[in-house]
This record gives structure tokens, sequence and C-alpha cells, in this order.
């Protein structure tokens, strides 16, 4: 035994809970939660012993991280040993050091592997891992070197060999194995939320089962865009959002050149002075240049050919921008083959050919064609993980009308109406204030039930979320149940008479009320407000009550519920 010192404190340079292997990955993914939620429900779910101890690898490992307010998971999908083999290779080409799981007091961003190879290219004699480490981190820490980093690097880096001398005393000799060169350029950050997605090209592509252009399509309040809430963002998953109205263009929608403040120095550029209104003195001054500014679009083109992962363009109210003219020529793209890319290129106008290159040329995933991030003759193709999610009011299609070309290039999904849920998946008992349980549903269904009966269409109808509840039945209660007369008047009411019987007429029972004569009036939109602006509690009740009238009865009976579906066969 020689006379060395094992140096036992210290930072680890990668986790020291266990080896780091397949089956360990996998095990750690199948425990972890695989959407995104808030952090506090993240520690109760995983209990208090996780974060004793056994948080550490799964962290390092780039699994999850949590930011102080929400856990966001790798996977969101159990995965195989061949899945967590092939992502481990790409973690090992890719952990830093110093990370910010090492806990050194010190900061450094370099990538191991190929920090441990520039070092044995420059001294070729020098082969002492914990050497080789010292020089790389700079610094004078102690630290632990052990065989968990040794195997780490011997399964996954595909460059490097290490062998085992003495691990009591940390003595690991490496060296560099025949195919260390074929190492693949990799990017360094050091936040958390940068360190995670550090490794975001290395998760196996996840088949969503999901058409990859889609349209949500329904009344207003039936979920649409809560669904694409629910399956992208609270999923953890990479998006890009924006809205259509009828100023869009496609400028808003890709991107174009806009003057920013520059505070450098630039001769060429013109100098501005931005005076004070009170003594015109100069507060500022700096350059003004001109930059392209990208948008939805380009944002999420470029991240879909950065990342294996799957990225959303999220297109809210689809129908209430001109598509024709917010697209342009990338209309040609949304024609994809049978693996998903577009069939047809397109070529990028100058401008967004130079954004699109200086963003790719040194980040792009594997399998890139040159022609995406080209010198010259640069083309436009979506990748076959760019989703392209839209959501559509049937109540607004006459804005812009989508032509049948456009349509027939997207997956239409319905977004029937139909008694809504909370959260966490039980029944949502919504009220109108003052009007009983489930007065709600009750609402919608003799409501719809006149919209088709006066405009033979359910273009106008309301879904059940067409407005929420803001107080709650009982202090105890979970969730809110009751939306308030003031919310249901200026919301529900306003929508009905300016949107809907406004052009057919208000010829309906449910508008009838008696005066104090006994006289048969119409109810007015005016009636619903007393002299002094409140609302009229009365003509909310005579208008609910007319409505909830027109709701389907409870079939309470098998021999009814078989006569109702007797009658559907005929």
């Amino acid at each position: 035994m020689s006379g060395h010192k094992s140096e036992k404190k210290g930072p680890n340079i990668i986790c020291r809970v266990s080896n780091v292997t397949p089956e360990m990955v996998c095990r750690y993914v199948e425990r972890l939660p695989k959407r995104k939620m808030e952090e506090d429900a993240f520690r109760n779910y995983m209990g208090k012993s996780w974060f004793q101890n056994e948080h550490q690898a799964p962290e390092q490992w780039g699994l999850y991280y949590i930011d102080g307010t929400n856990y966001y998971p790798r996977f969101n999908h159990d995965i195989t040993i061949d899945e967590a083999n092939a992502y481990l290779y790409h973690w090992m080409r890719n952990l830093i050091v110093i990370n910010p799981y090492t806990r050194f007091k010190k900061q450094n961003d370099k990538n191991l592997v190929e920090s441990i190879v520039s070092q044995l290219e420059k001294d070729p004699n020098e082969h002492d891992l914990k050497t080789i480490i010292r020089r790389i981190i700079d610094s004078n820490e102690p630290f632990v070197i052990n065989e968990i980093i040794a195997n780490a690097l011997n399964n996954y880096s595909r460059a490097l060999k290490v062998e085992i001398i003495n691990k009591d005393e940390e003595r690991f000799n490496v060296s560099l194995l025949p195919n260390y060169q074929e190492l693949l350029k990799t990017k360094y950050k050091m936040t958390k939320k940068e360190y995670f997605e550090l490794f975001d090209s290395g998760k196996t592509a996840v088949d969503l089962n999901e058409p990859l252009q889609q349209i949500f399509y329904g009344a207003p309040g039936t979920g649409k865009s809560f669904k694409i809430k629910t399956d992208v963002e609270d999923a953890g998953r990479i998006y890009f959002r924006t809205t259509f109205h009828p100023d869009s263009d496609y400028s808003t929608f890709v991107g174009c050149y806009k003057p920013t403040m520059d505070k450098g120095i630039n001769e060429s550029s013109f100098e501005s002075v931005i005076l004070d209104g009170n003594d015109d003195k100069p507060r500022t001054k700096g350059n003004i240049i001109y930059s392209f500014t990208p948008q939805a679009f380009t944002n999420a083109y470029v991240k879909a050919w950065q990342t294996n992962e799957p990225v959303f363009l999220i297109i809210e109210e689809i129908n209430r921008g001109n598509c024709a003219q917010i697209f342009g020529d990338l209309f040609q793209l949304l024609d994809r083959d049978e693996n998903g890319y577009s069939q047809y290129k397109v070529d990028a106008d100058a401008d967004l050919a130079d954004y699109i290159r200086e963003h790719l040329i040194n980040e792009y995933k594997d399998g890139t064609p040159e022609y995406i991030y080209a010198e010259k003759e640069l083309k436009l193709q979506l990748p076959n993980n760019l989703y392209i999610w839209a959501t559509m009011n049937t109540s607004d299609q006459s804005l812009f009308p989508i032509d049948s070309a456009f349509k027939r290039r997207w997956e239409w999904v319905y977004s029937p109406i139909t008694e809504g849920k909370e959260k966490d998946g039980s029944k949502a008992e919504w009220q109108i204030e003052g009007q009983g349980a489930d007065s709600w549903w009750k609402f919608i269904q003799g409501i719809n039930e006149a919209i088709d009966i006066t405009t033979h269409s359910e273009d106008k109808k309301l879904g059940f979320y067409f407005c929420k509840p803001t107080k709650k039945v009982n202090e105890s209660d979970q969730y809110p149940k009751i939306i308030t007369k003031n919310t249901f008047v200026n919301k529900v009411v306003f929508y009905l008479w300016n949107d809907v019987f406004k052009v057919y007429g208000f010829k309906s029972e449910i508008f009838d009320m008696k005066d104090k004569n006994g006289s048969s009036k119409k109810i007015t939109f005016k009636s619903f407000y007393k002299d002094n602006g409140s609302v009229n509690d009365d003509i909310v009740n005579v208008f609910v009550n007319n409505v909830m009238a027109k709701a389907p009865k409870t079939i309470n009976t098998e021999e009814e519920l078989q006569s109702e579906e007797n009658e559907i066969e005929a």
C-alpha cells in the first residue's frame, strides 16, 4: 500500500448514490410522475425519504428537475431497457462539470468526456483520472473519485477506458479508445433548467399516436384549449403559443425585422436620444438597430430541428385570422409524407433564412438534412416532431372562412357539449347563484335546446366551461362551484342577446314573463339591471327557470331507458 491518503470528504463529480445503468434509469422513470406538477404536489407524491438521498441520482441523470415552483419530468411514459441505454449514451456525452448538483463552491461549464479527451491529448503521459479532473474543474476544493464515475465512463463515453488501480485510494487510470475522435458536438449550460435540457435530444422520441396537424372545433366553452393545455403544457412538453385575430399576418406569425435599442457602440447605426418629458433633458441614449424578430412559427420550427422531443405550435382561434394571408407559402409545408416530414420543401426568404441558419448551423439534431441550415439555397421543411394544433370556435367561423384546400390538410376533432369535470376528474357540480345545485348544467341543456330550435345550428350553443365559478358553496369545498349573478348576466346573458338571438329574434318562450298586471311581455336585456346598475334578481330567476324548463328530463327507470334506446334504434 502506498502512503496516499484518500480525500474522503467533498463533492462527487457525479452522484454517489448508485451506478448508472439502464435498469436503474427504468426503475426511476417508472417511479417518477409522468406529468408536470407543482413542486409541493411532487414532494407529497414522492415522500420525505426520497429527498434525503434517492433524489440525487435521477436529478443528475437529467430525469427531472424542479425550479422552486414546478416539477418537470424527462419522460411522460415508462421506458424500455433499450430506450434507457440510448439515453445514457447521450447523457454521458453531454454531462458537464461542475453542474448544479455537484455542490462545488465555484462554477464551471466544462463537458466532462470531451475535457478528459482534451487533457489526454495535451499530456499523453498523464493518466491519473483525479489529476485530470482537477485540471478540468480548476479548483483546489476536495472532491471524490470512485468506481461509479469509472463505470459510467467505461460504459457510456464511447471514447475512454478507465482502469481501477485502487478504488480505496481513488486511483484510476484513464486512456483514449481508438474511436474517441467520433465524439459529437455538445452544448454547455449551467442552470438547473438548462442542465435538464442538455439531454433533450437524447430522450427517445415518444409516439404520441396523435395527428401532427389537428384542429379542435366546437361551441365556445367545450374545453378545446383546456384539452391542449392538459396534453401539452401540463405534460411538460415544449410548446409555442399564438392567437390569430383579424390583424394577424405573416410577419406576426413567422417574424420580421424590427427596430431595437443596442447599448453597444456602432458607428454605422443611428444614434437616438430620448428626451425627458419635463425638461427635455436626455435620459438615455443608444443605437437603433434592426434585427429579425422571430414569432411563434419560427421559434417552434427552429426548436423542432434542435431536439427529438415533440414540439408543439399551438394556434388559438385559428379561424379569427386570414389563414391564407398568415401562412403564405408556408401553406405548402402542411402536406406531410408518410414519415411526418413536409412532402414539399419551400424556399426561405433571405431574412428568415439568415435567422434559421444562425440558430441551427451549430446546434441541430442528428439526421438533420444539410439544406435545413445551408449557407446557400436554404429550404424549409417541417420535421416529424413538429405538431401544429389549433382551436376553432364554431360560433366565430364566419370571420374568415377556411377554404377546403386548407381544411383537408388537418385532422378535425369535434369537442362535444358534455357535463363538466373538475381537475381531479370528479363531477363539476356548478350552480348559478341562487338557483340550486347543478343549475348550471340544467341551464346549459335548456338554452342549447332553445338555440337549436331557433337557429337550427350548433354554432351558437354554449359549452359547459363557457364561464367559470368564482365562489365556494362551503369553505371546505376544494373547488369553487357558484357562478355569480353578475358573471352570469355580464357574460352569458350578454352573449345570448348580442351574438345569438339578436340575429334570429326573441320569439322563444324563454323570453316570456308576466308583468304586475299578469299580462305577458318579453324580457329585455335592460330589464336584467336595476336603475342603480345592480343585477335584477327577479328577472334572472324568471329567465333561468324558463330556460331550465327546456332541459331534458332525467330518465330514472330501466324501462324508460330501454324505451329511449328502442326509439333511437328505430
